[in-house]
């Protein structure tokens, strides 16, 4: 639990550093736009424009670096690329690098092949209103400035999202695995306990003895089988193996051959379960797979059979 609450919040503080950079980078231009002598009598326009712009900005970026769809996202893009194309026709170089903007709330909203046409929209207006002062940037200096300033901020803005997907995914993979591993319980404490349950119902003087034998027995038995699962037992890493794999788009069998899957998981298996998993995951053609455990000299033997895939 603790182990979850930290992954959960190391995903919030990363999503806020992010925000935090694009609230961070209009500051940046608007001092820009106040330090620098030919761009200071458009300062007010500009203030103007970020006030009108930002705003729809930092909501697309806010629900994106939550992996969350923003609520009426297009609609939100359309404004801000129309109105980041007015203030660039309208102010002119001093807003060039804001249209960064416009071109990654595409990439946020829209499918990539929708999105590079976006891009590519950017960059060409940014050389149409480009002046190219002489003691300034060239206007291809400001075009490329816009396509990696956008692309920079939607690898980030990628990045934390992927994160939160990978930290879900393996929350999902964890209580999957915890469920499998009490079904499994449950089940092997049914198979024990209830046939003993119907030879008491049935039970006579003459029996009694032996159904209280056997009830010790079962007893002991049921035991074994709940502290095996208090243990970590090898079968709930196998199930979470299975259940990985299965994740990662490689369906998986499991075979077991003479082998207590009750006992508890040493690091040795532990180490070689891993083993498995990682020559599966790094192989370039992935199908079906089936993981054979059967007995070694001191720890259970591991193997992975998966046929090749071939590719027309």
């Amino acid at each position: 639990m603790g182990e979850r609450t930290s992954a959960a919040t190391s995903a919030g503080y990363i999503a806020h550093a992010a925000f935090g950079f694009c609230v961070l980078i209009p500051l940046v231009e608007l001092g820009r736009a106040a330090s620098w002598p030919p761009y200071r009598p458009e300062l007010g326009l500009v203030a103007i424009a970020m006030v009108v712009t930002v705003p729809l900005h930092l909501y697309l970026v806010w629900y994106a670096v939550r992996d969350v769809p923003a609520p009426r996202g297009r609609v939100v893009f359309a404004l801000l690329l129309v109105t980041s194309s007015v203030a660039a026709c309208v102010i002119g170089e001093t807003w060039t690098l804001m249209l960064a903007f416009a071109a990654l709330g595409g990439f946020l909203v829209l499918p990539l092949r929708a999105a590079v046409p976006v891009l590519a929209g950017c960059w060409g207006l940014v050389l149409l209103v480009s002046t190219g002062y002489a003691e300034s940037w060239s206007p291809l200096y400001f075009s490329f400035s816009v396509v990696f300033r956008a692309i920079a901020l939607y690898g980030l803005i990628w990045l934390v999202a992927a994160h939160r997907r990978l930290v879900a995914a393996r929350d999902r993979l964890r209580d999957a695995a915890v469920v499998r591993e009490r079904t499994r319980i449950a089940g092997e404490l049914h198979d024990v306990v209830a046939p003993v349950l119907e030879r008491a119902v049935a039970a006579t003087a003459d029996t009694l003895p032996t159904v209280v034998a056997d009830f010790r027995a079962t007893l002991l038995q049921a035991r074994r089988i709940i502290g095996g699962y208090r243990r970590l037992s090898r079968a709930r890493d196998l199930d979470t193996a299975v259940a990985l794999l299965a994740a990662a788009g490689v369906p998986t069998e499991l075979r077991t051959t003479g082998v207590d899957l009750d006992a508890p998981a040493t690091p040795d298996f532990r180490a070689a379960l891993r083993s498995a998993i990682t020559d599966v995951l790094t192989r370039d053609d992935r199908g079906p797979a089936t993981i054979l455990v059967a007995p070694g000299e001191d720890e259970p033997r591991i193997t992975v059979e998966q046929p090749a895939v071939h590719r027309a």
